[in-house]
């Protein structure tokens, strides 16, 4: 599915947002939970698996929280045309994205339509917001700053304020 919206919602700019949970001990079944993405998840250790996805689509914007109980190596593509900020909360143990760790005063990014590789330690919430990328580039122009960002998306992890950051986590948890 290219579009963010998940199928059973309108997708015109006047559509309700519709929020949506899935609970699953199958890790398979949360990976292809996410709307939008495609996803592969490979459990990196036995026991038994347990997740949860909440997630809130509206027009062109996703945000949701994924919550996973096992390490897993996550194959991921977030659609083309759009850029995924990813939160992880769990800044004593890393998460990698393409190898970089993302942990501390760092958030995860990465530019839609371009496959990347999570791997995530045990008991992980992840907080994700996906944006279209055209929204970003009009934002950052009226800053003056869209090359900063052009080159700011094409980096595994964004170094950020670790206060700001965690406040963000507090308020989305």
């Amino acid at each position: 599915m290219s579009e963010l919206a998940h199928p059973m919602m309108q997708t015109s700019s006047d559509a309700s947002c519709l929020p949506r949970a899935v609970v699953t001990d199958d890790a398979d079944c949360l990976a292809h939970s996410i709307s939008g993405w495609s996803q592969d998840y490979e459990q990196l250790k036995g026991g038994r698996f347990s997740g949860s996805l909440s997630e809130l689509c509206f027009g062109q914007t996703q945000l949701f929280l994924e919550q996973t109980s096992l390490a897993l190596r996550q194959r991921c593509n977030v659609p083309a045309g759009h850029v995924w900020f990813g939160l992880p909360r769990c800044e004593d143990r890393c998460v990698r994205i393409n190898g970089a760790a993302v942990q501390g005063g760092r958030i995860a990014v990465h530019r839609g339509g371009i496959d990347f590789e999570l791997v995530t330690p045990d008991a992980l919430a992840f907080l994700g917001i996906v944006v279209h990328e055209d929204v970003l580039m009009d934002y950052a122009r009226q800053f003056e700053c869209e090359d900063w960002l052009s080159k700011a998306i094409d980096r595994p992890a964004l170094d950020v304020d670790e206060q700001k950051k965690f406040a963000v986590q507090r308020d989305c948890y």
